[in-house]
């Protein structure tokens, strides 16, 4: 197995070292010990990483799309200006250091679907306008630090045009892991949709939000860290 030291894995989930030989204790963590040391399966980090939950309650939809906004150098009008205050207040708080919160303060911006069509119709789907692109294959070309590979692709589509998509590329829930051809993602604010048409520089960040919870490191990191940077630049205004 894919293995790690402690202190490795404690840095990767924002805990101690003493945190994570608990965790391994109670079979959070999968490790073994190798002569008088422990290392843990790097799999089961990636996996217990995608768990992590904000301590605190995540934004609701329409302040997880503030945030985003916020982060792209943008104003979210629909937010009260005490709202705004808030929620740059958390982003910008010593908590959001720990970067893998990201994913769950933000877990409210959209619902995420696995779903299976016919690998014909992928390519004219990717190409649809009613579709943006994001997760891994679209990572390089907005500036994020991750080479495409091999990966399911992934779609932001808005509320009003899912029952089309679905019906013209006929996509179905897929019934196992084996099956998704591609991941759907649908903003839980109905405001999005016009965000993500005048705001081109929040498509970056959606790019980044569609990593955050993916099983590779690789691709986890680079989303992490395009929220990181947007962080620093927000704090330096």
């Amino acid at each position: 197995m894919m293995s790690m030291s402690v202190a490795e894995a404690a840095k990767r989930l924002g805990r101690s070292p003493q945190q994570v030989r608990i965790m391994m204790a109670r079979r959070d963590l999968q490790g073994q010990r190798v002569g008088r040391s422990w290392v843990v399966d790097e799999r089961s980090v990636a996996q217990a990483a995608s768990r992590e939950r904000f301590r605190g309650r995540p934004f609701s939809p329409a302040r997880a799309w503030g945030a985003l906004a916020i982060l792209s150098g943008d104003h979210p009008a629909w937010l009260s200006s005490a709202a705004r205050y808030q929620v740059r207040e958390v982003i910008l708080s010593p908590r959001m250091e720990n970067r893998s919160r990201w994913a769950s303060l933000l877990a409210g911006a959209w619902s995420r679907q696995e779903m299976s069509c016919h690998p014909g119709v992928l390519n004219r789907l990717l190409k649809d306008p009613r579709v943006v692109e994001v997760g891994v294959a679209a990572a390089s070309r907005h500036g994020l630090d991750l080479l495409a590979g091999a990966a399911v692709p992934e779609v932001v589509v808005d509320g009003e045009n899912v029952s089309s998509i679905v019906s013209d590329y006929m996509l179905e829930d897929a019934e196992s892991q084996e099956d998704v051809a591609v991941v759907v993602h649908v903003p839980r604010w109905e405001g999005a949709h016009l965000q993500i048409q005048r705001n081109h520089r929040l498509q970056r960040l959606l790019v980044a939000l569609s990593l955050l919870r993916s099983e590779d490191p690789r691709a986890r990191k680079a989303g992490q860290d395009a929220f990181s940077r947007a962080r620093s630049k927000l704090a330096k205004k």
